[in-house]
């Protein structure tokens, strides 16, 4: 309609302007402003149209509020349904309140469908316009329908509310309770009749043997340094755990050693070149963290899926089968420790006066007699206060155990307390927080006391036997 008037003004202007410079009659002039007028009149219509439309929507929005009143009414039924889930002794009060909850909802089911047959009659006064009104009717019926449909899930909302305060009740039933008698200090589960009496580490326990978490406090004494000997369970898994921390600690040390060692004295040759760009690179490893380093070890021992399996096309398990667990602790550890041990070495070899090697060639001694009776003595002697370090820090390597195997696999007479690579300290740690039996602090700290005995004694043992070398020069 806009664009008509548009056009038609400039019709007019256009007729006027060839009317005034013709001098002819202006009767077409006038004939086009009646058209105009016209128009004018049809688009006060359509602005007519469009107000019932408006109308419509607004009955529109009332359905719509319907239809979430309904929604609410839904939810506020599920709330009921949860409430009367939680308590048995709420379990009636919630199937009222979902009875109620249910009327709401009717209530607001009725209140849509009163809105939707005001919005068929507004739709009824609106035939007349355009056939967004006839869109907007079908909407609201729409609206109505999914009103409906919520009264129904409010229905059955409270349905299921009565079975859930049902259910509730049984359960409330079916709860396991104890009984305590003050006299004998003695608690009995009343559905199965068994009875549960203190013991000495502030635990309740059943004649079966079960205990009853969580305990209290009591003075224990001497007790859990006691128990790493007389109990069963804990000698048992103990043994294997401390058997496989030296071994660990042994072959860590000694081969991390010879590699670096070894290394020194290829790259100590003076016709090699490039010694420094071998050197840094061997030096690599002691840059990247130990914890990447240790995670991106774990993805490549993947069985089949990881680089190692598919790479030498082989179907290895190894971080699930015991000794390839350990062979693969000690991969990640060599790796970690070797450039160490390569720097070290390397400084020692240097440190050594050329002179006395140019003496022993000169009396005929050969490169290995050379190495056996004047090189490593003389490094041994410099770098053994690095290996008692070494091996403090090797009973002790927690990170590399916990992320790269978790000390697992789990042996199966220690209640998943330890495992083929676990070592002291990783063992300490899951009698510490253990997830099955509890948390045992006492235990652990008691372990841990120990392994910093143990510890200690071997660095002072170390420590003395360097005082033997010193004649060495």
């Amino acid at each position: 309609a806009t664009i008509q008037i548009q056009q038609l003004n400039e019709q007019v202007g256009r007729a006027a302007k060839v009317n005034i410079s013709s001098g002819t009659d202006t009767t077409s002039l006038v004939n086009n402003i009646n058209t105009l007028a016209n128009n004018l009149t049809t688009v006060q219509a359509v602005n007519a149209n469009q107000t019932n439309i408006n109308l419509t929507a607004t009955n529109i929005t009332s359905v719509q509020n319907a239809a979430a009143n309904a929604a609410t009414a839904t939810a506020q039924a599920v709330i009921a349904t949860a409430q009367a889930s939680a308590s048995s002794a709420s379990a009636t009060s919630a199937a009222s309140s979902a009875t109620s909850a249910t009327s709401s909802a009717s209530a607001a089911a009725t209140s849509a469908t009163n809105a939707a047959n005001s919005a068929s009659a507004a739709s009824g006064n609106a035939t007349t316009s355009t056939s967004a009104a006839s869109t907007a009717t079908t909407q609201a019926t729409n609206a109505a329908s999914s009103a409906s449909a919520a009264s129904t899930s409010a229905a059955n909302a409270s349905t299921s509310a009565s079975s859930a305060a049902t259910s509730a009740s049984t359960a409330s039933s079916g709860a396991t309770t104890f009984t305590l008698n003050a006299q004998t200090d003695e608690l009995t589960n009343i559905q199965s009749g068994e009875t549960y009496v203190p013991n000495d580490n502030g635990q309740m326990v059943s004649t079966s043997g079960e205990i009853l978490y969580p305990g209290w406090k009591v003075n224990v004494g001497w007790r859990n340094f006691t128990s790493i000997i007389s109990d069963k369970e804990i000698r048992r898994p103990l043994l294997a755990v401390v058997v496989w921390t030296f071994t660990n600690a042994f072959l860590l040390v000694l081969v991390s050693f010879l590699m670096g060692l070894t290394l020194a004295l290829i790259f100590n040759f003076p016709q090699l070149r490039s010694k420094k760009i071998y050197r840094t690179l061997f030096i690599i490893p002691m840059a990247i963290p130990s914890v990447l380093s240790v995670l991106v070890w774990s993805g490549l021992f993947t069985t089949e899926t990881g680089v190692i399996d598919r790479m030498f096309h082989i179907s290895t398990p190894w971080l699930t089968h015991p000794l390839w667990a350990r062979v693969a602790v000690l991969i990640v550890e060599l790796w970690s420790t070797f450039p160490y041990m390569f720097l070290i070495t390397t400084g020692a070899i240097q440190a050594i006066p050329a002179d006395i090697i140019e003496a022993a060639e000169i009396d005929g001694a050969s490169n290995l007699k050379s190495f056996r009776l004047i090189k490593l003595p003389l490094v041994v002697r410099t770098v053994s206060p690095l290996l008692v370090a070494s091996v403090a820090m090797a009973l002790n390597n927690f990170g590399a155990i916990y992320l790269l195997t978790g000390g697992g696999p789990t042996f199966s007479n220690s209640n998943g307390n330890a495992g083929a690579t676990d070592i002291l300290i990783s063992y300490t740690y899951k009698l510490a927080f253990n997830s099955q039996e509890g948390n045992n602090y006492g235990l652990a700290s008691a372990l841990s006391i120990l392994n910093f005995i143990l510890v200690g004694a071997i660095s002072i043992y170390g420590l003395r036997k360097m005082k033997t070398m010193e004649g060495i020069n």
